[in-house]
């Protein structure tokens, strides 16, 4: 004897359900689109919660996601009453499915590599939870990823791998701009892998130094784990650990970088959050001057050159004279061509 399942009706102004629930829901919807029939209490044990979590999930299936759940009195068996292709728990706006496909141009910069993988799968569970297949930009739209180092992500399911296991790891290191006769051996305890610019950075406890370092993923060789468990740095927040910097490159400095950007500059800064200290000062003729706390003074460098004539050091002294000595290489580099 068949039996449907009462419609219970969700109260109005209830919350949606939390990525938990969620997942729970789609295991259930996994195995009724399968043609299996379930029971409470067996479902129960399978995902470690009681009777009613699995009554509450399918009648919010039924209710909100208007899923065909039926109910066989004889068996006290849950089932699908029809075929369902998809399950409709997420929906996707335009400006979602547009970090969809930047996700998905992203794959093409890291090929094969572990987290390319990994983004690939992800995305694909996604898309499969809505639905809506591998997004495509529109010809309204193009997105571009320049400078995504492949070689960055060759030991990243290692470290991360070490990191939750608390293991200690050494590997051959050449610091930047350094030659290959100046690489070293490095044994260092792992805490946290970091992202940018398309660059992957570790922070890490050097063991011979005695204090945290951060190391380029795509510099190290010869990763390779060593025995033994470690404890974790008590003070150490990865937040925290990287906000001084203006990338990921630690300094031991205290500067405090005063820029002023003119009116071309000005336009283009003010559409950013270019770091976490950052504090603008608008001025006359649509200048801006930008003021920032640093540990380093490498990246930021490297950042204001890229800005060329719209940009001007006022202080520190010691990121004027970088600059400047950088401006007479070039200027005697291009004015013998």
């Amino acid at each position: 004897m068949k039996t449907t399942v009462p419609t219970k009706r969700r109260p109005s102004g209830a919350q949606e359900p939390s990525p938990v629930k969620i997942s729970r829901m789609w295991q259930i919807h996994q195995l009724l689109a399968e043609g299996k029939r379930v029971n409470c209490f067996q479902l129960g044990r399978q995902l470690e919660v009681d009777r009613r979590t699995i009554l509450r999930a399918m009648d919010f299936m039924r209710d909100q996601l208007q899923l065909p759940i039926d109910y066989d009195a004889s068996k006290k068996t849950y089932y699908y009453s029809r075929p369902v292709s998809q399950f409709p728990t997420l929906t996707i706006s335009p400006s979602e499915m547009l970090a969809l496909t930047a996700a998905q141009n992203t794959l093409a910069q890291y090929g094969g590599a572990p987290l390319g993988r990994n983004l690939e799968a992800a995305l694909g569970k996604i898309l499969e939870l809505t639905g809506t297949g591998i997004p495509v930009a529109s010809s309204n739209t193009t997105i571009r990823v320049v400078g995504a180092a492949k070689e960055d992500l060759k030991n990243f399911d290692l470290l991360d791998a070490v990191i939750k296991q608390r293991q200690p790891v050494q590997f051959v290191y050449r610091r930047l701009g350094e030659d290959e006769e100046a690489k070293e051996i490095r044994k260092v305890e792992p805490h946290h892998v970091a992202c940018t610019k398309g660059r992957w950075y570790l922070a890490a406890y050097d063991l011979k130094r005695k204090a945290m370092r951060t190391f380029s993923l795509s510099r190290m060789e010869n990763l390779a784990v060593l025995d033994g468990r470690f404890e974790r740095q008590p003070d150490f927040d990865p937040d925290k650990y990287f906000e001084s910097g203006f990338g990921f490159l630690k300094g031991q400095g205290d500067y405090q970088v005063e820029i002023e950007f003119d009116r071309w500059g000005a336009d283009l800064l003010q559409a950013n959050t270019w770091h976490p200290s950052q504090k603008i000062k608008l001025l006359p003729q649509g200048r801006v001057q930008m003021s920032l706390h640093l540990n380093s003074l490498e990246e930021i460098t490297n950042w204001l050159m890229s800005w060329g004539e719209h940009a001007t050091v006022i202080a520190p002294e010691e990121l004027r004279q970088k600059i400047l000595k950088i401006a007479k290489v070039m200027v005697g580099r291009y004015s013998k061509i």
